[in-house]
């Protein structure tokens, strides 16, 4: 299975790839670290998952750095611009905000996503809260990825 990590966090980037390490070496694995990056990677990879940060920078910088304006909804904004390519794989979101946007008008995760579910059904698998220290995430994250794995694997059968 071809799974594309969009994830600007080194730290959160590398204990996501140890995972998905941990469940199959039968996985080809790319990473990017911006929205631009993830969407050009999209289109010219075609992956057939894809584990997407919700906040996320516009552009890679030199050298792999990020920059540019961070968005808050970077995740949705990239679900929005999926919809123009040919993309036939689906999305999960990994994120460690428990709410987004304006701190005078903030959005909770779970109505975030509840929102992302009604706009965006054809690709969104669900999504994971992450948190360094708590292991939950991780069983989350190896179920979504098997249980899409062996899906994708008897589709191609």
């Amino acid at each position: 299975m071809k799974i594309l990590l969009v994830e600007d966090d080194d730290n959160k980037r590398s204990n996501i790839l140890s995972e998905i390490g941990n469940i199959s070496n039968n996985n080809e694995i790319k990473t990017e670290s911006s929205l631009i990056s993830g969407l050009r990677q999209t289109r010219s990879w075609n992956p057939d998952l894809i584990i997407l940060d919700m906040t996320l920078p516009n552009y890679d910088g030199k050298s792999g750095q990020s920059t540019g304006q961070m968005h808050a909804f970077g995740g949705r904004e990239f679900l929005k611009r999926i919809r123009r390519l040919d993309f036939k794989g689906r999305v999960v979101i990994v994120t460690q905000f428990e709410s987004f946007g304006e701190s005078s008008n903030p959005i909770s995760l779970e109505d975030l996503m509840s929102e992302i579910q009604i706009d965006y059904p054809e690709y969104f698998l669900g999504y994971i809260y992450y948190h360094a220290s708590i292991s939950d995430w991780q069983e989350k994250l190896i179920s979504i990825v098997t249980n899409f794995g062996e899906k994708v694997e008897n589709f191609n059968r």
